[in-house]
């Protein structure tokens, strides 16, 4: 089977602790298509972390672990 890296969609997921420490997903967050969609992650989503999603040196990491799980298995 042959696998590729694909663009994904964001998704901002809220969760909750509970006492015990355990989390639950109370709701998510998808972005809108189109242009709409960009403006509604520069709101949510911090600087710092954006510039991690649009990084080519971030693409690069994950491509190379991508590989590397490739050829271990």
């Amino acid at each position: 089977m042959k696998q590729e890296l694909l663009g994904g969609n964001p998704l901002i997921i809220v969760v909750k602790e509970d006492s015990s420490g355990m989390y639950s997903v109370v709701n998510h967050k998808a972005p809108p298509d189109g242009d709409e969609g960009a403006l509604w992650l520069k709101i949510l989503v911090p600087n710092k972390y954006l510039i991690n999603m649009y990084s080519n040196e971030t693409r690069k990491e994950l491509i190379e672990k991508i590989n590397s799980e490739k050829i271990s298995s």
